[in-house]
């Protein structure tokens, strides 16, 4: 078992940071890191930290972000 792992499993709240500038990284948190923490400790909650938001210029970019992260979790 993986360092990460034993952490994860016995923390009481779990923060999870992407990019938004990249949004490959928020890719990585739906696709492993959400499920991951879910896996082994589903009654921790998750609190997603979105990093370089400041660095969005277009406010469509902004919102398309909120689409995108609204999903993770949700299925």
């Amino acid at each position: 078992m993986q360092v990460t792992d034993l952490v994860l499993q016995s923390s009481d709240v779990v923060v999870v940071c992407f990019d938004a500038t990249r949004l490959a990284t928020l890719d990585s948190v739906r696709a492993l890191w959400y499920n991951r923490v879910q896996s082994l400790n589903s009654g921790a909650p998750v609190i997603m930290a979105c990093c370089k938001a400041d660095r969005l210029t277009e406010e469509r970019e902004v919102s398309m972000l909120r689409e995108v992260s609204a999903g993770v979790g949700s299925g």
